[in-house]
């Protein structure tokens, strides 16, 4: 099982919300190379198949020829890459609130989110962190805070996130895919998410909406793992 975390994550944090699922099986928690301060630092593009191709060369890496996927966020997007370009290497695939299949209006993403991030530059107090995650928490969480305060202060912003999957591009990768979408998910609307995965992704297994936003909360967490067991056992 490889694991692959969103951006600017970590595996740690990553491989902590699949505990039940990591308890079960042998997982691979990749530190992402330009996403993580614990990889190497190098972006790489995300308009190309840069990323699909590390993800290759990391499994090499690993001795593995075959393994099923569980990712997130920008994450789900580099597994796409992989898809579109080694399909053959996913046994199955596990997306959760996915880049890479369809994305919210950036009119409100700069509104809800960017106009927030940009006052808490300015004035750095708890009451615009709260202002500048909002937009993306599900529920109150104090180390995701953290996270994005140290992001906010230290990070580089990517130019974007990986590019969509195109129509046919996905037509050789046959893998089961279970996907996990949020009603409110400001980047990647759920909705929007589910009826494009349905066109471009020819083996879909099933796509779960979940009330939130980008973010899921704990609740929504427990139903993932619980799904994400169901998924990986079934014809096992």
């Amino acid at each position: 099982m490889v694991l692959i975390h969103g951006a600017y994550e970590n595996a740690p944090a990553n491989l902590a919300r699949f505990l039940p699922v990591a308890r079960e099986f042998l997982i691979y928690a990749l530190d992402t190379m330009g996403q993580s301060v614990m990889g190497a630092q190098t972006q790489l593009s995300t308009r190309d198949n840069s990323y699909g191709e590390w993800v290759v060369d990391t499994t090499d890496g690993l001795g593995l020829e075959r393994a099923s996927f569980i990712a997130a966020s920008f994450g789900a997007g580099i597994a796409l890459r992989a898809a579109a370009i080694a399909p053959e290497r996913i046994e199955k695939a596990v997306q959760v609130v996915p880049s890479g299949i369809a994305s919210g209006p950036m009119l409100r993403m700069s509104r809800e989110l960017f106009l927030p991030w940009a006052l808490y530059f300015l004035f750095r107090g708890k009451g615009s962190l709260l202002k500048a995650t909002a937009p993306m928490m599900s529920e109150n969480d104090g180390e995701f805070l953290a996270f994005v305060d140290a992001f906010l202060r230290n990070a580089r912003f990517p130019s974007a996130g990986p590019r969509l999957a195109a129509r046919g591009e996905l037509a050789g990768f046959t893998a089961p895919t279970l996907i996990f979408v949020t009603d409110d998910d400001l980047f990647f609307p759920g909705d929007k998410v589910a009826a494009r995965a349905g066109e471009i992704i020819p083996n879909l297994a099933d796509v779960v909406q979940l009330y939130g936003k980008h973010m899921p909360s704990r609740a929504s967490r427990e139903l993932i793992n619980r799904r994400i067991l169901q998924f990986l056992k079934a014809s096992r």
